[in-house]
């Protein structure tokens, strides 16, 4: 039973409001770095893949492993997005011609997985918002407050996008989640708040963890390979 099976069963079980503590992401993985003209590469064998510049700032901002999870691809093209990286919690997505926050993106999730995790009565909008941790956005009429507000601070629009609803109790163990455009936040007393790993489930299922960019790698030390999607 490999970590790679481990980390594709925990997917499955956290979709269903079910993460058993042997199967839990550990509070911290360790990357080996490699400094090459300044710049830091940070490979992770245990998916093996390497993070560097834009992405690896932006990894880093939002909590790194412990909120995003771990690389699932390199570095890769995309037509019609752009050069993208996965993680399992979120893909970003590098544009240089754009200006700060909107050069580093969240890829955004499919219409149909945003509101297959949502029910509908946390889909429901709201008009109000009390406290002064509590924030509401006009443009979908629901609040972010609280811890998912201190993590959705620290990527603002540019990475986990607006609110589609509000928060929602999963399973029996005092769970909590929020959907965004971008990313399905979820809090426990265990843990904090992270990002679940969707983008991990979305890749098996469609088979693209199969592809060239998701094969595990060799660290690079520095290189930059760019692979078609």
């Amino acid at each position: 039973f490999t970590r790679r099976a481990a980390l594709a069963l925990t997917s499955k079980l956290a979709a269903l409001g079910v993460l058993p503590a042997a199967l839990r992401m550990p509070e911290s993985i360790a990357a080996q770095e490699t400094t090459i003209s300044g710049a830091t590469v940070s490979y992770f064998p245990d998916t093996g893949h390497n993070v560097a510049g834009a992405f690896l700032q932006i990894f880093q901002e939002v909590g790194g492993v412990d909120v995003a999870g771990l690389p699932l691809s390199e570095e890769r093209y995309v037509e019609a997005t752009g050069i993208v990286q996965s993680f399992e919690g979120i893909s970003f997505v590098y544009d240089p011609s754009l200006n700060e926050p909107w050069d580093r993106q969240g890829v955004h999730l499919s219409d149909e997985l945003k509101q297959s995790f949502a029910p509908e009565s946390a889909r429901a909008t709201v008009s109000t918002c009390s406290g002064d941790d509590c924030r509401h956005f006009d443009e979908t009429k629901h609040t972010v407050s609280g811890d998912f507000l201190a993590l959705w601070d620290k990527g603002g629009l540019a990475v986990f996008g607006m609110p589609l609803s509000e928060p929602y109790p999963i399973g029996t163990q005092g769970a909590t989640r929020q959907v965004f455009e971008r990313a399905i936040m979820e809090r426990r007393e265990s843990t904090g708040v992270r990002l679940l790993p969707i983008v991990r489930e979305d890749a098996e299922s469609s088979g693209a963890i199969s592809g060239p960019a998701f094969t595990p790698a060799p660290p690079t030390g520095g290189a930059t390979h760019l692979v078609q999607s």
